[in-house]
């Protein structure tokens, strides 16, 4: 795959991050203009929709479907699993940090009586 420019990589952050409920847990996917309202650089639809057609064409998302939107059918963008992977990649492993203690308090015998 070819990599990705800045803008293309802030339209695939807004695309992978789809719209949240009042926790912050993704709900549902955007459609065009919500994608477009949320950039943080402006743009035109038409160069939006060629935008959003090459990463469609690279791979990087699909076309989730349309769904109703305030009172018109929108078409809605889901990001592959390349495009999780790449735009939210995994936190990295910290391995656990262990005390050792050189005290023999915590030796406790037993006896039987």
């Amino acid at each position: 795959m070819k990599p990705l420019t800045t803008k293309q990589r802030h339209l695939l952050k807004v695309v992978v991050l789809g719209n949240l409920d009042v926790n912050g847990a993704r709900i549902s996917n955007c459609d065009v203009y919500q994608v477009q309202s949320r950039l943080p650089y402006e743009t035109t639809r038409e160069s939006l929709m060629c935008s959003l057609a090459i990463l469609e064409k690279q791979g990087w998302l699909v076309k989730a479907g349309k769904e109703n939107r305030d009172g018109r059918m929108k078409q809605t963008l889901a990001p592959t699993a390349t495009a999780i992977r790449v735009i939210n990649p995994p936190a990295p492993v910290r391995e656990p940090e262990y005390v050792e203690l050189d005290s023999e308090d915590d030796v406790v015998l037993l006896e039987l009586s």
